[in-house]
């Protein structure tokens, strides 16, 4: 049994690496909002009650949308009717 390990490529690396790079974003109004409104539906989520959808009441500025909540991507929560409720319209979101 051979006790050598295969050679392996090693690229060599001829540029300067620059990532160290900082940046700051900031909101003033809304930032609060939304992340009291993602605590809220993470909360959902992650509730023992929720196994697969959750009625909710969520208020938006143009209406009150009543419906079960099944899944969330990054910038919107889905529901079982096939909708797409973008999160930074979600004025507010309760359990029914």
């Amino acid at each position: 049994m051979s006790k050598e390990l295969p050679s392996v490529y090693a690229n060599p690396i001829d540029k300067k690496i620059n990532n160290s790079q900082e940046l700051f974003y900031g909101r003033k109004e809304r930032s609060i909002k939304t992340s009291n409104i993602e605590e809220e539906i993470n909360n959902i989520f992650s509730s023992p009650n929720h196994v697969y959808k959750t009625r909710v009441i969520i208020t938006t500025d143009t209406d009150n949308i009543e419906c079960d909540v099944v899944g969330k991507t990054s910038n919107s929560l889905l529901t079982l009717d096939n909708k797409r409720i973008s999160i930074k319209d979600i004025k507010s979101i309760t359990k029914k």
